[in-house]
């Protein structure tokens, strides 16, 4: 019960991402504090409690800047598509001006 309470009246300042600096920082549940939190919930709210400790930093800019960093390799294996947008636009001039 005092995990709770804590949740309810900590501090809501917005935490800071020690990568990129943004103060968009969200907590998520892990697996782990899902699974403990089903299976402590018989015993006295202890499953509420690990599921709120248990929980892990996530920065959705982060999160995208890597995401985009491997989103085209993803899909050229996953979708079969070759993505050419990291050609860029001198490339195309040049083949432009050949002609």
């Amino acid at each position: 019960m005092c995990c709770i309470c804590w949740f309810l009246f900590g501090d809501k300042e917005p935490k800071i991402c020690q990568t990129c600096g943004e103060k968009a920082v969200e907590m998520r549940f892990t697996k782990l504090g899902l699974l403990l939190c089903i299976g402590g919930s018989l015993y006295c709210c202890i499953g509420l409690c690990c599921l709120f400790l248990l929980r892990e930093r996530h920065c959705p800019f982060c999160y995208k800047k890597s995401f985009e960093e491997i989103a085209r390799v993803r899909r050229r294996i996953q979708c079969l598509v070759d993505d050419k947008s990291e050609i860029t636009v001198e490339e195309t001039e040049h083949s432009d001006n050949s002609s």
